[in-house]
């Protein structure tokens, strides 16, 4: 794979990549019969298509509309961030030891998206708001936390 040099542009909203892990980890959670190679997830990053694949391959068990549907330079954005966080973790990653080890590397290959986005953002001296992605999560999930700390 090669390395995508790509400069990601100036810091993409946190809730897109929040978004992709939370249903990452849905579709973790419900336990697919196929999982994805470490081959087809770097192959997909590197050719900046691996949210394509994920709808491709699991767009049955989570509605990925969430990511996919917002505009084209943010999904574009995003799988250029996905190839240059996917390039940091080739030939370092090993053999799959569980039947969902694919996907593990997904959900880590966004966290290391994540990562890279913080720590743009803390070059900029611009501090990504967690109050911003909570409320996005909330939007998303329908949990209102105010609620559930009262009722709990």
């Amino acid at each position: 794979m090669q390395s995508c040099n790509h400069v990601t542009t100036p810091y993409m909203k946190l809730t897109s990549f929040t978004c992709l892990a939370f249903l990452v980890n849905r579709v973790i959670d419900a336990r697919p019969d196929r999982d994805l190679s470490f081959h087809e997830t770097f192959d997909a990053a590197s050719e900046r298509r691996l949210i394509s694949l994920l709808v491709e391959r699991y767009g049955h068990i989570t509605n990925f509309t969430w990511v996919t549907q917002r505009d084209t330079v943010n999904v574009e954005q995003m799988e250029a961030a996905l190839c240059d966080a996917a390039a940091g973790f080739e030939g370092r990653v090993g053999k799959a030891t569980s039947p969902l080890s694919g996907l593990c590397l997904v959900l880590d290959i966004v966290l290391e998206a994540i990562q890279r986005q913080c720590a743009y953002a803390q070059i900029k001296n611009e501090k990504p708001s967690i109050s911003r992605v909570l409320r996005s999560f909330q939007r998303f999930s329908g949990i209102n936390f105010l609620t559930a700390l009262i009722t709990h």
